[in-house]
């Protein structure tokens, strides 16, 4: 690339013009801008903003390493419509604005942490930033194609099916339906969507009710919310403990095959390092006594007479969410 299909493609695909005029005093080539280093880039564009330089860092990998690409579709996901579209679906609208100045786009979200989250986009409330990790996390099983992700909402859009890539609208019209109507507004901009509800083990009837603004006192009306939440939740989450199953036993012997050829071949040189699952991300931000409360809470579910697991009646999940929602529920 010459110098101006580099200023072109940093306008237009990235959607960065405010470092046109930097990127043409000091990048004139690709092949220049590819061997750049991270301090380079911030000061050869002045280019202050983590996230930006993250964003423009994974754009030039890509470029490098195609291939290598987790998720090619990612690049499809823009930051508009992650930033005014999909923020909205999650109920998180109200960080709509700082992602967009941040220019967070498909593949910055496959990257955020929950230090990220804090420290660079300013969602420092626990069950925001869980909220929005799930979001992801979705995403990531959908291999981040928003056509496959708007088929399966269109498909249960009228059918309480497939709770696990409902928005946090479907879950309002959802509220309506089981005769909750008084209280339904209330998930509106609460962070509950499908991927929290379905993904995480120790959401359950507590936290729902503390979302819709139910009154500890209404407990008749707490129970029902709990039979029809287990009713929807309850065949996702065992549809998806199969899967997961199936696909660790797989995992774990290619794992251990791999090793092995790479010990053979290279000694210890190559061992891969472990990586933080998003399980133990998890884990800090609900606390390790939701995990252990949840191994000894089992009711019984109303579909099926089967025993599934929810969430413990006073859980830290529950505590974190009140604290977000006590100015902004009744």
């Amino acid at each position: 690339w010459r110098a101006g299909v580099v200023v072109a493609w940093l306008e237009v695909k990235l959607a960065m013009p405010q470092y046109a005029k930097a990127c043409q005093e000091n990048i004139k080539s690709g092949r220049l801008l590819l061997g750049m280093s991270e301090s380079e880039i911030e000061s050869a564009l002045r280019m202050t903003n983590v996230l930006h330089r993250r964003k423009l860092q994974l754009a030039i990998e890509n470029e490098r390493t195609p291939d290598l690409c987790k998720f090619p579709k990612s690049r499809d996901l823009d930051h508009i419509w992650v930033s005014t579209v999909w923020m909205h679906q999650l109920g998180l609208s109200q960080h709509s604005e700082t992602m967009l100045a941040n220019i967070v786009d498909g593949a910055v979200l496959d990257s955020l942490t929950r230090k990220d989250m804090d420290r660079y986009l300013g969602i420092s409330r626990k069950f925001h930033q869980a909220s929005l990790q799930h979001g992801i996390e979705l995403l990531r099983r959908v291999q981040f194609d928003r056509q496959v992700l708007l088929e399966r909402r269109a498909m249960c859009e009228d059918a309480d099916t497939d709770p696990l890539v409902w928005t946090n609208q479907r879950f309002v019209q959802w509220a309506h339906s089981i005769d909750l109507g008084e209280y339904a507004e209330n998930l509106q901009e609460s962070g509950v969507h499908g991927a929290i509800v379905v993904l995480e083990p120790s959401f359950g009837g507590e936290v729902m009710a503390t979302a819709l603004g139910i009154p500890g006192a209404r407990m008749m009306i707490r129970r029902h919310l709990t039979d029809e939440l287990n009713r929807l939740v309850a065949p996702a989450r065992a549809a998806l403990k199969i899967c997961n199953s199936a696909s660790e036993k797989g995992r774990k012997m290619s794992n251990s095959v791999g090793r092995a050829f790479t010990r053979n071949k290279n000694g210890d040189r190559n061992k891969p390092k472990r990586r933080r699952s998003f399980r133990d991300s998890l884990g800090k931000a609900f606390g390790r006594r939701a995990k252990q409360d949840l191994e000894h809470s089992t009711v019984e579910s109303s579909s099926a007479g089967q025993t599934v697991e929810v969430a413990p009646s006073v859980s830290v999940v529950t505590a974190a969410l009140a604290m977000d929602l006590e100015s902004t529920t009744v």
